[in-house]
């Protein structure tokens, strides 16, 4: 645990107190959430009031109260479900301009924050980084731990908490593109043409080739000292084509071509989880991950989506149980790895090294797929024994043909194949839903059967059921409706799956959604190539 104190006589200083019984009466339902996990009154779950000082650069103070907010936030949410921070103040810095390598570090009572000019809470600047910041007072201030051998113990809970605090207190975030450094709302509805050294030379983006004063100096057995690469770099690069600032906003016309998003950040460290899935465990020494992907993956959106799906394996309530027995009985102590796994199965009373196992000491993914088949019963056809047990073809079940009509006659209410509407009405549904499970993962998971008249029908596909088979299909009984939906694991608990596409079927295709996309891809390149043309005109 480190120490740190910042002085500076420009600093705007803006100081208020944190009143939990505010917070408290603002967010009554989480009360009563975590009153009832932890099986105690509302009232006790109070915590102390805390001075929170903000030391904001002058040019930023209209974020103070923003940073404030955050800060109390946090306090407030973390203290509610890990226990009420125990000291009297918490001070959040805004680093100086041009001192970001300062900014978005922890200590305990102290940490630096980050931020910049013409931004909103929307984008989460600087309330995430906020959040974050204060939120090591808990994961590291108050629980420690051993960094370089399991960073995750603070890095990873720290993530969980601050994503769950973000979305309560402000939502999904709005995300925004940079043009010398000022935010503009939307991003693109398609990339720029280019990636990797080939797509990037076509796009003439950045054309990469050999420097000749390198080959001549290798070639001649020249070798330069330690460090001074840089006079002669191995290779050189051109880029006819690489913009920023007003230029690239040229290019772009985001308010013609660019389209809004929000995301969740609970959602947003799964996308973080995606870029390096399975290289490591997350239980790995910070210097055996294998490269720094692995390590700033495991040590912070894995960890954090694995924490959120140990929720879906326990419940809530038990999940609350199990980190606050962690937090309150290492708290002021250094637990290693183990140590959390044997206090959260103590909180939560479950027993789940098989999870541990899988998600913190493995490298197991899952990918959920589903098939649906649906087709009527086929209309009878043949010679069928009669009431008077002669055999006939107007004997048949769904017989179209009525006994003394000629056949072919009938009407205009006969389908395609002869049958009425009223008797292919009758005929009922079959149905082959088939679920699939890629990779060595097993969890439990509800799928949601819809029909076309509203009726839904859960099934359970259980972690013993997928241990012994990779598929299974659902044990559906003939029916009168077709089936309109298809769903894996409806309510979303889970954060794991690689590939969610594949994890929900529809009867009917969205006829809208891939014209409009469609539209705005098109709109999109049409003016980067008309900015293209402009330039080389």
């Amino acid at each position: 645990h480190g120490f740190a104190w910042t002085a500076d006589p420009d600093y705007y200083v803006l100081e208020n107190t944190f009143h939990w019984g505010e917070w408290a009466s603002r967010y009554e339902e989480a009360v009563r959430e975590s009153a009832r996990a932890f099986g105690v009154e509302p009232e006790a779950l109070g915590g102390r009031d805390v001075l929170i000082r903000v030391m904001c650069q002058p040019e930023r103070k209209s974020q103070a109260e923003r940073m404030w907010r955050a800060t109390a936030a946090t306090l407030f949410f973390y203290g509610l479900w890990y226990g009420p921070y125990p000291y009297a103040e918490l001070t959040c810095v805004d680093p100086a301009w041009g001192a970001s390598a300062a900014g978005g570090m922890e200590y305990p009572t102290i940490f630096t924050a980050g931020t910049r000019m013409f931004t909103s809470p929307a984008s989460y600047t600087p309330e995430s980084v906020t959040v974050h910041e204060a939120g090591h007072q808990f994961w590291y201030g108050l629980v420690g731990n051993n960094e370089p051998e399991a960073a995750w113990l603070d890095e990873g809970f720290n993530s969980f908490s601050d994503s769950e605090t973000l979305f309560r207190e402000y939502g999904p975030s709005r995300q925004s593109t940079n043009y010398s450094r000022l935010p503009v709302w939307g991003v693109s509805p398609a990339p720029l043409p280019g990636g990797g050294d080939l797509g990037n030379g076509l796009a003439l983006k950045r054309i990469r080739f050999p420097n000749p004063m390198r080959f001549g100096l290798d070639k001649a057995g020249v070798k330069l000292p330690k460090g001074w690469g840089w006079l002669a770099p191995k290779s050189l690069t051109l880029s006819p084509l690489e913009v920023e600032g007003p230029v690239a906003y040229l290019r772009d016309l985001p308010h013609l071509t660019f389209v809004e998003r929000r995301t969740d950040p609970r959602w947003g460290d799964r996308a973080g989880f995606l870029r390096d899935p399975n290289t490591d465990p997350i239980e790995t020494l910070v210097w055996d991950y294998a490269d720094r992907t692995s390590y700033s993956v495991n040590s912070y959106p894995k960890t954090a989506v694995s924490l959120r799906s140990l929720q879906a394996v326990v419940g809530r309530d038990a999940f609350l149980r199990g980190m606050r027995r962690f937090h309150r009985e290492w708290r002021y102590r250094h637990p290693y790895p183990v140590d959390f796994y044997e206090a959260f199965q103590e909180g939560a009373d479950a027993q789940l090294e098989w999870y541990f196992d899988a998600l913190f000491r493995g490298t197991d993914t899952i990918d959920w797929s589903c098939q649906v088949e649906q087709s009527r019963d086929p209309e009878s056809e043949g010679w069928f024994r009669c009431d008077d047990g002669s055999w006939d073809a107007t004997c048949a079940p769904d017989a179209v043909v009525e006994a003394g009509e000629d056949e072919g006659e009938g009407g205009d209410d006969t389908g395609g194949d002869g049958s009425t509407e009223e008797e292919e009405k009758e005929r009922l549904w079959n149905y082959a839903v088939t679920l699939r499970r890629d990779g060595a993962l097993k969890l439990p998971v509800t799928v949601r059967v819809t029909y076309e008249g509203g009726e839904t029908r859960d099934f359970e596909w259980s972690r013993e059921e997928q241990e012994a088979n990779a598929w299974t299909r659902l044990p559906l009984p003939p029916g009168e409706e077709r089936i309109a939906s298809v769903i894996i694991d409806p309510e979303r608990r889970w954060f794991l799956d690689v590939d969610m596409s594949n994890n929900q079927w529809f009867d009917e295709a969205d006829e809208l959604a891939a014209p409009r996309w469609g539209e705005r891809a098109l709109t999109r390149y049409a003016t980067l190539l008309q900015w293209i043309m402009s330039v080389g005109g």
